[in-house]
C-alpha cells in the first residue's frame, strides 16, 4: 500500500533544528520533567475516587487471575449498584505495577505518571517540528514544561487517574498523524500504524472517549480530499482508524461471548446512555463555563485564556500561510473536542474532566511566550507582521501573569508584574548589542524555568510521607499476609483497604480478643493505635509502625503490648511515642532530622509557605494505659517569628470525648527558652488516650511525647 506525498505545500517541511542543538534541550528537559513528575510521587494520601478504585479492580485481577474485564473482589463482572465499564487497558498497567513493586501508593501512580511524562515527551517532540530552526528547541521545552507545570498535571497527571493514560494515546495518534500526513511512502505507512496503535489504546482506556483522536483525525484528512485527492486521505485514515476499530471489534466480541446481555448493559446503557445525556440529563448541573471554571484551577500559573488565544492564532498564521496547517488543525481539533465532549455531551463534569484540553492550551501559551521572547531578545529573527505582533503581546503577558501567579505567595501581585513589564519592556527598546541581549535572554531563561520549579516544588510537592495504608500494606505483602485483619478504627475506605492489603482482608475485631480466639487466625493485624519505641512485640511477632497505627505479623492470640507489658515497662521508666508514629492532619509535616529523637519530628511553619489554617500538627489513640497519675511531656520547640507571647496553638489529652488536660502552645519571650510542655492527668481505670498537638500560627515542632506513671 504507497502513500506517495502530492508535491509539498510551500514550507511545509521548515528547516529541523540540527541534532547538536536539540540534545542540550532534550537533556535539560528531561531532568526538569523528571523532577516535575516523579519527585515524591508516592507522597501524600490516596484519593479515594478514583485511585482506591483501580487499585481494588487491580487486585481482584490479580487475586482471580481475569484480564479480558474488570472483577470484584469475588471474581464477578460488577453489574451491580457499583459499575466499571471503562476497558481494562488501566486495570492491566495498574495490576502490573502491583506485581513489579507491591501494593504502594507509588506503584499505584507509577504508570500514570508514565503517561504523563510521555504526553510531555510528545509535546516537545511536536514542538520540534512544528518551529524550524534554533525556534523548535524552544517551543517544544516551553510546551512540554508548561503543561507539567500545570496544576491539573500535578494533581490528575501524578495520581491515578484514567484521563492521564487517555490523553498519553491521544498525543501519540495525533502527533503520528500529523507526521504521516508530511511524509511519503512506507514511512507514511508506519506512521499511521503508529497513530492507529494510539488510537487502539485510547479505546481500551476509555472507550467512546478515544474519539479525542479519532475525530480530529477523520476531519483533517476529509478537509484535505481537495488538495490531495481521495486516495491518499482516504488510505491514512483508513490505516489509522480501521486497525483500532477492528481491535475494538474484537474485544467487545470476546466480551460479549463470555458476558452475554451484561454487556450491552454496562458498556452501552450504563457507560454511554446515561452519562452522554448533555442538556438532556435531569441532574445535568453544567453551563458553558463549567470547564472554564476547572481550567482556572487545573491551568495555573499560566492562564488558560491566553493559551486559547495562541492557538487560535496559530491556526490562522498557519492556514493563512499553508505551512503544517494539519498539525495545527489537529491540535485545535482535540480542544474542541474535548470541550464538546466533557461540557456539553457530559451528563456530569468531573475535576479532571478538564485535563486533556490542557494539552494543546498548554501549546498556545508556549507559543506565545516563546514568540514575545523572541521579538524581545532577538528582533531580527523574530516573524514580523499583525498576528506575530498580537502573538508576542500575548507572550508578554503570559510570563508576567505566570510570574504574578507563582509568587503570589512571597511578593505582592502588583509589585511581580510592575517589576517584569518594565524590565521586558526596558528589553525590547534597549539599544543594546544582539550578542549581549542572546546571553541575557539565556540566563533570564534559565533563572525563570529554575524560580519557577522551586516555587512549584516549594508549594504542590510537600508530601514527605506516604498514606499509611501503603506503608503497611506494602511491608505485609513483602512477607507474603493475605490474610489480614484490619481494625475499624483505622478508618480506611473499602477500596482503600483492598488496594492496599488485598482481597482477603477483612475489617473486623482484634484477634487476641475471647470472641474471635476460636477463629481461623489471620496472618496479621492491622490497629489503629500508637505503640510507644518500648514495645518490641511477642516472640515470633514482627511490628510495623505507620502514622497513627501499627501492624503485627505472626502468633496473634496475645496484643503485641498489653497492659502487663506496659506496667512493667512504666514501672522502669518511660514510654516514649516518636512524632512520626503520630497522626496528622497534613502530609507535609513530616521532617527528617538528625537532631531528632527518632530521626523525625511533626513540624509546621507559617512562612515562606502560605499560611495554612489550623489543623492538628499530630495526634493519636495510645494503646491502652494502666491506671495511674501520669506526667506527659510535649517535646515542643516554638518559634513565634513576629508574634513574640502570642498563643500558636495547643495541646490536649482526652480519654475518648472527655478532656483530661490542656495547655497553650505559646512563644518563649527570649530565643532558645523552650521547654517541653507538660500535662498531668489521672486515669482511675485502664484506659486508651488521645493525645493532640494543635497548630495555629507561627512555627511549632514536635520531636517526642513521654509518659510518666505514679501509682495512685
Amino acid at each position: 500500500m504507497s502513500l506517495e506525498a502530492p508535491a509539498p505545500e510551500p514550507n511545509e517541511s521548515p528547516e529541523q533544528p540540527e541534532r547538536r542543538r536539540v540534545l542540550p534541550w532534550a537533556l535539560a528537559f528531561l531532568v526538569l520533567g523528571g523532577v516535575l513528575v516523579f519527585f515524591r510521587l508516592g507522597g501524600g494520601p490516596i484519593e479515594v475516587y478514583d485511585e482506591g478504585l483501580y487499585g481494588r479492580h487491580a487486585q481482584s485481577a490479580l487475586a482471580h487471575d481475569v484480564y479480558l474485564h474488570a472483577v470484584d473482589t469475588r471474581g464477578s463482572f460488577p453489574t451491580g449498584d457499583i459499575k466499571f465499564s471503562k476497558p481494562p487497558l488501566s486495570i492491566w498497567v495498574t495490576a502490573a505495577s502491583f506485581a513489579l513493586f507491591g501494593p504502594t501508593l507509588f506503584a499505584l501512580r507509577l504508570p500514570f505518571a508514565l503517561a504523563t511524562f510521555a504526553s510531555a515527551w510528545l509535546a516537545f517532540a511536536w514542538g520540534l517540528r512544528l518551529q524550524g530552526g534554533r525556534a523548535g528547541p524552544w517551543l517544544g521545552f516551553s510546551w512540554g514544561v508548561l503543561f507539567l507545570a500545570s496544576h491539573g498535571a500535578y494533581h490528575f497527571g501524578r495520581t491515578a487517574t484514567i484521563d492521564a493514560l487517555l490523553l498519553a494515546f491521544v498525543m501519540l495518534a495525533l502527533y503520528a498523524h500529523a507526521r504521516a500526513i508530511a511524509s511519503r511512502g512506507f514511512r507514511s505507512v508506519l506512521f499511521c500504524l503508529l497513530a492507529g496503535l494510539g488510537v487502539a489504546l485510547a479505546f481500551l482506556t476509555k472507550q467512546l472517549v478515544s474519539a479525542l483522536a479519532i475525530a480530529p483525525i477523520a476531519l483533517v484528512e476529509l478537509s484535505r480530499i481537495r488538495r490531495e485527492g481521495l486516495r491518499r486521505p482516504f488510505v491514512r485514515a483508513l490505516i489509522s482508524l480501521g486497525l483500532p476499530a477492528i481491535a475494538a471489534a474484537a474485544w467487545v466480541a470476546m466480551l460479549w461471548s463470555k458476558l452475554g446481555p451484561a454487556t450491552k448493559e454496562v458498556l452501552w446503557s450504563h457507560a454511554i446512555v446515561r452519562r452522554v445525556r448533555g442538556f438532556d440529563g435531569l441532574h445535568h448541573h453544567n453551563y458553558l463555563n463549567r470547564i472554564a471554571e476547572q481550567l482556572d484551577l487545573d491551568a495555573a500559573p499560566w492562564a488558560w485564556t491566553l493559551g486559547l488565544f495562541g492557538l487560535i492564532l496559530f491556526v490562522a498564521e498557519r492556514q493563512r500561510a499553508r505551512e503544517r496547517s494539519a498539525d495545527a488543525w489537529l491540535l485545535f481539533g482535540v480542544f474542541v473536542c474535548s470541550w464538546l465532549a466533557f461540557d456539553v455531551g457530559s451528563r456530569a463534569i468531573l475535576p479532571w474532566y478538564a485535563y486533556t484540553l490542557l494539552m494543546p492550551l498548554a501549546f498556545g501559551n508556549a507559543l506565545v511566550i516563546t514568540r514575545a521572547c523572541a521579538a524581545i531578545f532577538a528582533p531580527m529573527r523574530a516573524p514580523s507582521g499583525l498576528i506575530a505582533a498580537v502573538l508576542t503581546a500575548a507572550g508578554a503577558g503570559a510570563l508576567v501573569m505566570i510570574a504574578t501567579d507563582a509568587t503570589r505567595t512571597y511578593l505582592p501581585a502588583p509589585l511581580t508584574a510592575a517589576v517584569l513589564s518594565g524590565f521586558l519592556v526596558l528589553c525590547a527598546y534597549a539599544a543594546t548589542p544582539e550578542a549581549l541581549f542572546q546571553r541575557a535572554a539565556s540566563a533570564l531563561g534559565v533563572a525563570f524555568v529554575l524560580g519557577l520549579t522551586g516555587i512549584l516544588l516549594r508549594e504542590r510537592y510537600a508530601y514527605s510521607e506516604s498514606d499509611p495504608a501503603s506503608v503497611l500494606g506494602s511491608q505485609l505483602a513483602k512477607l507474603g499476609a493475605s490474610r489480614i485483619s484490619i481494625d475499624a478504627r483505622a478508618g480506611f475506605h473499602d477500596y482503600t483497604r483492598v488496594t492496599f492489603f488485598g482481597v482477603k482482608a477483612n475489617m473486623d475485631g482484634a484477634p487476641w480478643t475471647a470472641s474471635r480466639k476460636a477463629r481461623k487466625q489471620p496472618e496479621a493485624r492491622v490497629e489503629g493505635e500508637v505503640l510507644p519505641r518500648e514495645a518490641r512485640g511477642l516472640p515470633g511477632q514482627r511490628l510495623f509502625r505507620a502514622a497513627g497505627m501499627f501492624a503485627v505479623f505472626g502468633p496473634l492470640t496475645q496484643h503485641p503490648f498489653d497492659l502487663e507489658q506496659t506496667e512493667a515497662a512504666l514501672n522502669k521508666g518511660v514510654l516514649t511515642y516518636e512524632a512520626e508514629d503520630l497522626s496528622s492532619g497534613r502530609f507535609d509535616t513530616l521532617e527528617y532530622r538528625g537532631s531528632a529523637s527518632g530521626g523525625a519530628l511533626r513540624s509546621m511553619a507559617g512562612w515562606p509557605r502560605k499560611r495554612p489554617e489550623g489543623f492538628k500538627l499530630a495526634f493519636g489513640t495510645l494503646a491502652e494505659l494502666p491506671r495511674g497519675a501520669y506526667t506527659a511531656r510535649f517535646a515542643i520547640d516554638a518559634d513565634c517569628e513576629l508574634l513574640k507571647g502570642a498563643r500558636l496553638g495547643e495541646v490536649t489529652v482526652a480519654n475518648g470525648s472527655s478532656p483530661l488536660a490542656s495547655k497553650p502552645v505559646q512563644c518563649p519571650e527570649k530565643t532558645g527558652s523552650d521547654a517541653p510542655i507538660m500535662l498531668q492527668f489521672s486515669l482511675l481505670q485502664p484506659s486508651r488516650i488521645n493525645v493532640t498537638v494543635r497548630y495555629d500560627q507561627g512555627t511549632i515542632e514536635l520531636d517526642k511525647l513521654t509518659l510518666e506513671r505514679k501509682q495512685l
